[in-house]
């Protein structure tokens, strides 16, 4: 997202950059309902295989994940028109709250309930303010087609998407074999 939009905001074509930032929205939005969607259908067969007896929890994650995808609009719009003073902020609110959220929803009771709740708020959280931020920056341009093929942009995200997910497979594939077995 951030290399396509940073193309169009330093060529002073804001307008295409603001195009190309609500196509863009639009693909990760039907990728986030897909994953939300996969989420709740298999949460069931997810809990049973790892051992947690709360569906709810499981279902609890996939939201975080659908939200936490959606985030990469803002993270990656913010990088492109350089706002990393609001970037870093972004990126300091979203741990704080989770982190207060987790302490807080575990002294009400919740436990792991809570923990995934502000998990999921957090992202949340970090989502809305940062699509307010973009929303006031591109509020004045006037929406112009971009002559960037949005299959080019696919293309490159889904690389990027399966390389990611095949490092978090590999990196958490053993504490997933340890909660099934034990």
């Amino acid at each position: 997202v951030s290399k396509y939009i940073a193309e169009h905001d330093s060529s002073g074509f804001k307008g295409e950059a603001k195009w190309l930032l609500k196509k863009i929205s639009i693909l990760i939005i039907i990728i986030s309902i897909f994953i939300l969607t996969i989420g709740l259908f298999c949460s069931g067969y997810i809990a049973k295989y790892i051992n947690i007896n709360s569906v709810w929890l499981i279902i609890l994650l996939f939201i975080a994940a659908a939200i936490c995808i959606l985030t990469s609009i803002v993270l990656g719009g913010l990088q492109g028109i350089k706002h990393f003073e609001d970037y870093g902020k972004i990126n300091m609110i979203m741990p704080i709250f989770k982190l207060l959220g987790t302490i807080f929803f575990i002294i009400i009771g919740l436990d792991l309930y809570g923990v995934f709740f502000s998990i999921t708020i957090g992202y949340a959280v970090m989502l809305l303010f940062g699509w307010n931020i973009l929303k006031k920056y591109f509020l004045t341009a006037e929406m112009k087609r971009s002559n960037i093929k949005l299959i080019d942009i696919l293309k490159f995200g889904i690389g990027s998407f399966i390389v990611n997910a095949g490092i978090s497979f590999f990196t958490n594939i053993d504490v997933v074999i340890v909660k099934h077995y034990f």
